[in-house]
């Protein structure tokens, strides 16, 4: 056996991930196969709603689309692309999401439960940010991801049903559940370009047939006052 890209170097990291997994039973119900390019995202973008108080004016107004088109029904005087987009956080303060989203999948909860489904999108900032990508990137200038994401999924497990995983594919005890959730309750925002530019407003190369990167996404943004 070779693990997930047939190696001996990845056989011992689904390993280690998966005894890892276990040696959270008792202290947490839920464990994210991750890395640390990766940030989990909990209900729709656009929630915050930025300027406008409303998330369809939120996912309009701060696309790519509309950047590239200066749309002008977007902004009123005193705000822009800069101030209701990149710059705009919530207040601090604000609650997390995660009580919400367990009351959208309250089968996450249930004893048998064994694994959720994620989406996995690519998260980046414009291409011609110089914050979005090397050495000074910053969570606050990424900004896009594709507008559907269903090409590759993460998994959260429970660490007593799971028996194997390779980050993308998990083994449960037999009889757990499996649930499949959509990207508005929950998805997975992967930093693709940290090293390189792999996807950006016109063009996507982190794998085939996928989208651009042009949909905003303030999925994580409540809680970067905190984190700066």
């Amino acid at each position: 056996p070779g693990g997930m890209t047939n190696s001996r170097t990845s056989i011992l990291q689904d390993l280690t991930l998966t005894h890892c997994v276990w040696s959270y039973r008792g202290d947490a119900d839920l464990v994210l196969l991750s890395a640390f390019d990766n940030f989990l995202a909990l209900g729709p973008p656009g929630a915050g709603a930025g300027c406008w108080g409303r998330a369809e004016l939120y996912r309009k107004c701060c696309s790519a689309k509309s950047y590239a088109q200066d749309l002008s029904e977007c902004w009123t005087e005193g705000t822009n692309f800069t101030s209701c987009c990149f710059d705009f956080l919530p207040p601090e303060g604000q609650p997390s999401p995660w009580e919400a989203f367990l009351q959208t999948a309250p089968s996450l909860l249930q004893p048998n439960f064994g694994t959720v489904q994620i989406p996995v999108c690519e998260f980046v900032g414009p291409s011609w940010h110089p914050q979005s990508s090397g050495e000074n990137w910053s969570l606050r200038a990424l900004l896009w991801r594709p507008p559907d994401c269903t090409t590759m999924f993460y998994h959260m497990v429970s660490p007593w049903h799971l028996m194997s995983q390779n980050s993308e594919h998990v083994r449960v005890r037999p009889g757990s559940s499996r649930v499949h959730i959509p990207q508005n309750h929950a998805r997975v925002l992967h930093l693709v370009n940290t090293h390189k530019i792999r996807c950006d407003e016109t063009k996507n190369m982190y794998g085939q047939a996928r989208e651009p990167c042009t949909m905003p996404d303030d999925g994580i943004r409540w809680a970067l006052p905190e984190l700066e």
